[in-house]
């Protein structure tokens, strides 16, 4: 009889019990199921509470599904009741996160619990991480520009500029009159007229006398001859040569003799 009881008694003991708790709920004395506690949840009908997983947060008792932190926010722990708030110089632009983001380069965060940054403005740049103040965009001297409202550092204008507001290096905000250069369109710099960039002077010269404008120094650069002094040489058409002309105001062309009314020099 005894040992009839001593077996009953082990087989009791070492059988996983068949009890099972409701969801949001877990056995935490004996055979009694109690609400899960603040910073645990259970998802199914299991006999105990799982803790709250990072990137999430569990702030009430009986909780079946952890809330996953917002935007701005984050959990690096187990068992969170809340989720903690990303500081200045940081975001977080998705939800369930464990760690926030730091403001990168070009970037700046004046304020708490942000799903992003603040991109410095125009002509600024900026070398700091987790940066806290637009005072830390720093900028551009004159010459030069921030190639995005993101850089770390500032790139030299065109070398028709003296001020230029990018993203392009050729997006002037005044012409260099140290070489010749004048706004023919809106922020675009070029040669005066009757002047090409001469690349081994650093700076735009005069075309030839005998072209009307040109992309070099020679008469054989043209880009049109002037009317008053040259023509093309038909199987060159960026070559001009001279008229010949004779105190009666006629030019030689080939080998015949034309008239000019344009002969008053």
């Amino acid at each position: 009889m005894i040992s009839n009881l001593y077996l009953i008694s082990f087989l009791l003991l070492s059988t996983p019990s068949l009890f099972t708790c409701p969801k949001g709920s877990g056995l935490h004395t004996g055979e009694e199921c109690s609400l899960c506690d603040r910073g645990y949840y259970n998802p199914s009908e299991n006999d105990y509470c799982e803790p709250c997983p990072p990137g999430h947060a569990c702030p009430n008792t009986g909780m079946n599904t952890p809330n996953p932190c917002e935007r701005g926010t984050y959990a690096a722990s187990l068992n969170q009741i809340f989720c903690d708030i990303c500081p200045e110089g940081t975001y977080n632009p998705d939800t369930g996160k464990e760690t926030c983001l730091q403001c990168n380069h070009g970037e700046y965060n004046n304020m708490a619990r942000q799903s992003s940054c603040f991109s410095c403005p125009q002509n600024t740049y900026n070398i700091k991480m987790r940066s806290t103040n637009i005072d830390d965009c720093l900028s551009c001297k004159t010459g030069y520009y921030s190639v995005s409202t993101t850089s770390d550092v500032c790139e030299p204008c065109h070398k028709f500029c003296t001020a230029c507001h990018g993203p392009l290096a050729s997006q002037c905000d005044q012409c260099s009159e140290d070489i010749q250069t004048i706004m023919v369109a809106t922020a675009t710099c070029a040669c005066r007229d009757y002047f090409f960039y001469n690349e081994r002077q650093s700076r735009c010269t005069h075309c030839h006398p005998y072209c009307d404008k040109c992309n070099g120094g020679t008469n054989r650069d043209c880009i049109g001859c002037n009317s008053r002094y040259s023509y093309y040489v038909e199987t060159q058409p960026t070559f001009c040569i001279s008229k010949v002309y004779d105190l009666q105001g006629y030019y030689l062309e080939g080998n015949a003799w034309k008239s000019s009314l344009l002969f008053n020099f």
